[in-house]
């Protein structure tokens, strides 16, 4: 039912494309009428059983007409079709990035390999199913049969009945393997999905593989998945081959049963020759109708899998569909930007976050950032930092406690936490495989004066030699061509770039050396870029500038004040100061 509802929310989506799709799917098939009229009309004709006021060159004239109306009809409605279909793909796909997006980075519940298959064969399904390929070939094919059924049982009621037989053999089957082509399907994509990931694990990780010398161990494990998968798409084909033949031969059988029906009618002079090219034309495209609706059944019990992967992807099969009105009525927006307002602090009351499953986390923070300040969070490996952060700017939920920008509580935290609000800066960059240039501007506009001020900041200028020209050239996958350090500073200048009231840094060392981060520090304090900073580092030089020093333990603030106080006061911060 959750899938039947689903399909009428997206036929809702565009209702005219839709309906007109449908009209001339149905037009297509009923132009099918035309040939069935003109055979039974042309052998009477032939026969000296009628004489049809066209004649035998006027019947093939009208035969000719229809065939080349019914191809213009074809082209009209592959254009309305293929419109319609990527309409709804590209609303589900919208839907799906909206909500990944939305999610604090809790784990989305599945790898990037498995987004990216139920991203694209998921919802080409769902398009598929709607399309004149399947659901509105069957409808239209059904429409057809029963006109075809209605001049059929005006000639004999008996054979006609013949005919629909086969029908009822179809649909018995469908229902029988409903369960294992939901139970084959599922299979072939959960382990199409573990392939693509384990190829996409492969490329991010290519210098690791290489120094590990594991190239030939992962050929082989990589063969290993693609034999699995070969063995599920080999199953889920040849059972649906299976079903197909089945049907096939039930529908030839009962085509047989009709012919000798027909053949002793026409014995006994109840049939003329007209009237048997008539049956023998519907008989071929009704027993394609049936076999039609066979294979639509078991397409539509795939399509109950692919949806119910989608749901979970989004969270709600609502959630799924919902409707964007402007989605194809409007430019694509460039995004959802705050006002820039003046800074006048943030404040954190009460702040905790703890990991599922686990007592780790922060518990009960309590923080005050004032304008124009510096302010470090310290501690050891583990003590929650990275997870503050996180929590600060919405990536992970704040589970209890309230967070005030300008005296004023976030209500959106993840929304609000942007530029130019905040800039954030990660411990582990993730960089596009495009050049240093785009990945700095992400879409953003150039300016030549502040482009050149991040890479100054960043030390970029001296790795590039001519930062304008050398900007331009390709990364590699994922920024394979550039150091760990290079990387780091790249999405350092990625967030300057933008500015913001308050920058938010993770730990910049852990991929820079100590005088490459002494120095990234200095130019970026001493460039005034932004109203305040909140970083999470252990430089020393940076924690003897700092306003105010956080130190953290266990998920609990145990220390905080300049550095002076707190090398006299705290335990822990002696031990960070003196590399414990």
């Amino acid at each position: 039912m959750i899938t039947f509802n689903q399909l009428w929310v997206l036929i809702k989506f565009r209702p005219l494309l839709y309906a007109a799709n449908f009209l001339l799917a149905t037009l297509g098939w009923l132009l099918f009428l035309i040939p069935a009229y003109m055979s039974k009309h042309f052998f009477d004709e032939l026969s000296g059983h009628s004489n049809h006021f066209l004649g035998i060159w006027g019947l093939l004239i009208l035969f000719a007409g229809g065939h080349i109306f019914r191809i213009i009809i074809f082209l009209i409605n592959r254009f309305v079709d293929v419109t319609y279909t990527q309409s709804i793909g590209a609303l589900i796909r919208n839907n799906i990035f909206h909500k990944l997006y939305e999610k604090p980075t809790t784990i989305y519940g599945a790898s990037s390999g498995q987004i990216v298959n139920k991203i694209k064969d998921d919802v080409d399904e769902v398009g598929y199913f709607l399309s004149f390929i399947q659901l509105l070939d069957v409808i239209g094919s059904a429409i057809f049969a029963i006109v075809a059924t209605v001049i059929m049982v005006n000639i004999n009621a008996m054979i006609t009945l013949t005919v629909f037989i086969p029908l009822l053999g179809v649909t018995i089957i469908a229902h029988r393997a409903k369960k294992r082509v939901d139970q084959l399907r599922t299979k072939n994509r959960e382990v199409t999905e573990k392939t693509t990931g384990f190829m996409n694990e492969v490329f991010r990780n290519i210098q690791t593989i290489k120094l590990s010398n594991a190239e030939t161990r992962v050929e082989a494990e990589l063969e290993k998945w693609n034999e699995k998968r070969t063995k599920t798409n080999v199953d889920e084909a040849l059972f649906g081959s299976i079903i197909t033949s089945t049907y096939t031969n039930i529908v030839q059988i009962g085509t047989g049963m009709v012919l000798l029906l027909a053949a002793h009618a026409m014995s006994k002079g109840e049939f003329t020759v007209g009237n048997f090219a008539l049956f023998t034309y519907f008989l071929t495209w009704i027993t394609t109708m049936i076999v039609r609706f066979g294979s639509l059944t078991a397409n539509y019990n795939r399509l109950n899998v692919s949806l119910a992967r989608l749901n979970r992807l989004t969270g709600s099969p609502q959630a799924t569909v919902t409707h964007i009105p402007s989605l194809f009525k409007e430019p694509m927006p460039e995004g959802k930007h705050c006002i820039q307002k003046k800074f006048d602090g943030l404040k954190i009351k009460n702040g905790t976050y703890v990991y599922p499953k686990s007592l780790n986390g922060i518990h009960d923070i309590d923080i005050q950032i004032d304008p124009q300040t510096l302010t470090v969070i310290t501690g050891k490996v583990g003590s929650g930092k990275t997870t503050l952060l996180q929590m600060l700017i919405g990536v992970l939920p704040i589970q209890k406690g309230e967070i005030y920008w300008n005296q004023e509580k976030v209500k959106d935290i993840q929304q609000h936490f942007a530029p130019p609000m905040c800039s954030y800066i990660p411990q582990k960059p993730y960089l596009f495989s495009d050049s240093i240039h785009n990945n700095i501007l992400l879409g953003n506009s150039f300016d030549e004066k502040e482009f050149a001020e991040v890479l100054h900041i960043t030390l970029l200028e001296e790795d590039l030699r001519n930062s304008l020209d050398q900007s331009h050239k390709h990364v590699g996958t994922q920024g394979a061509k550039l150091s760990g350090g290079q990387k780091q500073r790249v999405a350092t200048a990625r967030a300057m770039y933008r500015k913001a009231n308050l920058l938010i840094v993770d730990d910049l060392s852990s991929a820079l050396d100590i005088d490459t981060e002494a120095k990234v520090w200095d130019r970026l304090l001493n460039s005034k870029r932004y109203s305040s900073i909140v970083a999470v580092t252990k430089c020393q030089e940076v924690l003897k500038r700092a306003d105010t020093i956080i130190v953290l333990k266990e998920g609990k603030i145990i220390g905080k004040g300049k550095l002076d106080y707190l090398l006299s006061h705290c335990k822990e911060m002696q031990l960070l100061w003196d590399g414990k």
